[in-house]
């Protein structure tokens, strides 16, 4: 969950702070957004990734939520090659655990670079829990040890008392009215000033209600306590300034104290402690992370004190059998102390999901082209449980005429809503748009059609949003947009212009960049000759007149004997709707006799082209009005010139069309889908080759930027 994101973060940069390592092992929050992360452009240095299942899942599966489409390959090739994954909180991830499972369980049947494990971890880890049609239990368990148990620090938080008794009230179709009140009057009642209260129910809403209960009964009054309100569905400014109070609460709390009204985000491992604990109902594991937030640091002198609430009603998002099991343990138990929970014997309220990850879909993972009708793969159902699954929206000032101008969000923008909330959100004058990669504009989507883990762009006159409650479909008002990034900063910069260099200059500090990169790879034995030839015959399409017309703003039949250019400052869009350089580098090669491994790198060095290729709608319209058989801006017939560079010498190519056929000798799919069969790469193998090269590529072209205004200075 996001709320513990920050907080690993920070310990991890201050335990290698403290081994004075900082400069070495970079530590990254995993977040989403438009442009390449950091650690992306790094892909021989050693890294630490902290990340939310939905985050770091969906980038293993190759549809990574929050992110260009164009870049989901190249962290599905980092994450899954010479890494090690840790899992924790084990009992809450759902169905994701099993995908977990079954991704470790693929990678050893596989081949990968360097090893890759996985770590799972939990204070109410069952063995079980990790077996999977494809993997059975792990061999090795890890407990806590008697000397582990025998420091001190430690031996008080495992003894740290609590009580636990029921509250004196229950949630069901009668007390639902007035629940909220009698929710935040029973907490006033048992705070105490100078110390911290928590209050934990199961959902956003019911939270919210809590919350505004505490202010309507505290308003006006000295000495209150502070009140803070924790949940999933804020933005990250509002999110960072909640997780800073709560940090300052914690070694803090002032005379009145403080109250901290949260969902489930705080049982995931954050280090809270509080005086008094009152929790809805939950599954047994989860409960016991909860108790884990009533005087975890076992300072209270008094102990802990901890109610919980029976549930008649609004069970979601659990289910009636998992709560009945819990309060069938919970009754019998009078301290809740770990030393105490850990004499229980099993956790058994996890279910096996019926949704299992396969090798097959796996593959079909890797095929990131969208289907005929625009659509992909949905993930979500290895990720989330059907009632928690979420998209990503964010807010925008929309004049008329903004479809065309209004830039792609920044990560600061978005905000975690449930595709249930969000499609009740919906109709009438509300509208959400996504953006079509084809003809570059947001278009509206029918609420009926959302996706988990997609952006959605919400109009700031639509509401649901408010700063210090999050999203909410009732909200009204116009939302304050958090920043309006600029558009050549989206999802689809090629990073063609802002200075001039020719195409023989660019392809050589790529062939350059992937030369270091290799260099500091060694150990991974990788097939160093197909990478540096991949990158000499990378761009080698940029040398198309459609291309060079762009650079040089120019009718094709003006451009020679004029050098040829591998960027430009005079940018500008191609007067072939939807040409890709990339594919006629790869038609060239693959017609030329290049090795396949080599083909396949050059046609996704920029995450476009893959192994189903066919025309945009505009060409598709042309070929019905018989105007000419185009694909992505390529004919057949059209000429790439010869060139020499690197050592590489490239005849005159005369691209042929004809090779998409499946009955071609030379079979684009045929060739392309046969690297993922070959035992030597694979999905994996073949993910992390490609990250490679496109991180030459993107290094290369700063480093290029970066001199350019160095000299215009």
């Amino acid at each position: 969950m996001r709320v513990l994101v920050k907080q690993t973060v920070d310990n991890a940069r201050g335990w290698v702070k403290k081994l004075g390592l900082s400069e070495r092992y970079k530590v990254y929050e995993l977040m989403g957004g438009v442009l390449e992360e950091e650690w992306e452009l790094a892909p021989a240095e050693p890294a630490i990734l902290v990340g939310t299942q939905d985050m770091l899942l969906s980038r293993a599966l190759n549809r990574g939520y929050a992110m260009s489409r164009y870049r989901w390959s190249v962290p599905f090739g980092l994450l899954h090659n010479d890494a090690q994954w840790v899992f924790d909180e084990v009992q809450i991830m759902g169905v994701a655990r099993a995908t977990s499972v079954q991704l470790q369980a693929f990678r050893e049947r596989e081949q990968v670079y360097g090893s890759t494990r996985t770590l799972w971890m939990s204070a109410t880890l069952e063995p079980d829990w990790l077996a999977t049609v494809d993997r059975s239990a792990p061999s090795t368990l890890q407990e806590l040890s008697a000397a582990d148990l025998s420091y001190s620090s430690l031996a008080r938080r495992m003894n740290a008392p609590k009580s636990l008794q029921k509250a004196p009230f229950e949630l069901n179709k009668e007390t639902k009215k007035d629940y909220s009140k009698r929710v935040a009057e029973f907490a006033l009642g048992h705070h105490s000033a100078d110390s911290l209260s928590l209050i934990i129910v199961n959902q956003v809403d019911r939270a919210v209600e809590v919350y505004r209960a505490l202010q309507k009964h505290l308003k006006g009054k000295p000495e209150a306590p502070a009140l803070l309100l924790l949940h999933s569905r804020f933005r990250p400014p509002e999110r960072a300034a909640k997780e800073a109070a709560l940090t300052e609460l914690q070694k803090n709390p002032g005379s009145g104290g403080a109250v901290i009204v949260s969902t489930q985000v705080v049982e995931a491992g954050v280090d809270l402690s509080a005086r008094l604990l009152i929790s809805e109902l939950c599954p047994f594991s989860s409960m016991v992370q909860r108790l884990g937030r009533c005087n975890r640091d076992g300072q209270e002198p008094e102990g802990g004190l901890a109610f919980w609430i029976d549930l008649k009603d609004a069970l979601l998002p659990y289910d009636q059998e998992q709560l009945e099991a819990c309060a069938s343990i919970i009754h019998t138990i009078p301290d809740a102390s770990p030393a105490c929970l850990r004499q229980i014997n099993g956790f058994g309220d996890e279910s096996d999901s019926d949704v299992v990850l396969r090798h097959k879909d796996l593959r079909e993972l890797f095929e990131t082209t969208s289907d005929l009708a625009g659509e992909d793969i949905d993930i979500s159902r290895y990720i989330r449980e059907p009632n928690t699954r979420d998209a990503q929206v964010f807010w925008r000032r929309c004049d008329e005429g903004w479809t065309n101008t209004e830039g792609l969000p920044l990560r600061e923008e978005l905000c975690n809503v449930p595709l249930s909330d969000l499609r009740t959100f919906l109709g009438g004058d509300r509208q959400a748009f996504r953006w079509n990669y084809g003809e570059e504009l947001w278009e509206t989507v029918d609420r009926n059609r959302l996706k988990a883990g997609q952006l959605y762009l919400l109009k700031a006159s639509s509401g649901g949003y408010d700063c210090d409650l999050g999203f909410g479909k009732e909200y009204k008002g116009n939302v304050q947009p958090v920043a309006k990034p600029d558009r050549a900063k989206g999802y689809d910069s090629d990073r063609l212009g802002g200075y001039d260099l020719t195409l023989e200059e660019h392809t050589l500090n790529v062939h350059r960049e992937m030369q270091a990169l290799l260099a500091s790879l060694q150990s991974l034995e990788l097939p160093n000759d197909s990478l540096l030839l991949a990158c000499l015959w990378h761009d080698y399409g940029k040398a198309h007149d459609v291309f060079q017309g762009t650079m040089y703003r120019l009718p094709a039949g003006d451009l020679k004997p004029l050098p040829l250019l591998g960027k430009s400052k005079m940018g500008g869009k191609h007067y072939r709707k939807g040409f890709r350089h990339e594919f006629a580098s790869a038609l060239a090669a693959l017609q030329t006799g290049v090795n396949p491994l080599v083909v396949f790198l050059v046609a996704v060095h920029h995450g476009k082209i893959r192994f189903s290729v066919r025309p945009i709608p505009q060409e598709q319209l042309q070929v019905e009005h018989s105007k000419g058989h185009t694909i992505r801006g390529v004919k057949t017939g059209d000429q790439l010139p010869a060139v020499t560079w690197g050592g590489l010498s490239i005849a005159e190519t005369t691209l042929d069309l004809e090779v998409l056929g499946l009955g071609h000798r030379l079979s684009w799919v045929r060739t392309l889908y046969g690297l993922v069969e070959n035992p030597d790469y694979g999905v994996f193998r073949l993910g992390f080759l490609e990250s490679l090269i496109r991180s030459a590529d993107v290094r290369a072209s700063k480093a290029e930027s970066q001199q350019k205004q160095v000299v215009a200075v």
